[in-house]
């Protein structure tokens, strides 16, 4: 039997091979198909679910950046947009009240620590004051 076989594959020859008969191989071949158009499905919707996931880290940055400029004035605040992706990383998959209690840490802990940093600063502008006077 060497002329085109009937089917998708447009296999050509006999389809004994590797010692199965026919029905046997074409059984296999149908599996390994499935299997193939399966694992295909799966991958396109892994891709699909990291596309939203990428476009929305992309946008929750961008907008994190426009308000942390807009309200504090910095040339380049780097760590709201840090802190947006990864809010939007870890929480994806989560519900949204992990989601906004992790964006409540977050947000908590960028206050203390503008609030650590900044009495930091004061007391070191009082002992430079303390010293030169």
């Amino acid at each position: 039997m060497t002329g085109q076989r009937a089917g998708r594959g447009g296999r050509r020859g006999s389809s004994r091979r590797a010692g199965l008969d026919a029905e046997r191989f074409d059984e296999a071949w149908e599996r390994a198909n499935e299997r193939g158009r399966a694992a295909g499905r799966d991958r396109m919707q892994q891709l699909r679910i990291k596309s939203v996931l990428a476009v929305q880290a992309g946008l929750a940055a961008a907008l994190a950046w426009a308000v942390a400029r807009w309200l504090t004035d910095m040339p380049s605040p780097i760590f709201a947009p840090a802190a947006a992706v990864a809010v939007i990383t870890s929480s994806f998959g989560r519900r949204r009240s992990n989601t906004v209690e992790l964006l409540a840490g977050v947000t908590l802990g960028i206050i203390v620590s503008d609030l650590l940093i900044g009495a930091e600063a004061l007391r070191r502008i009082r002992e430079v004051a303390a010293a030169q006077s």
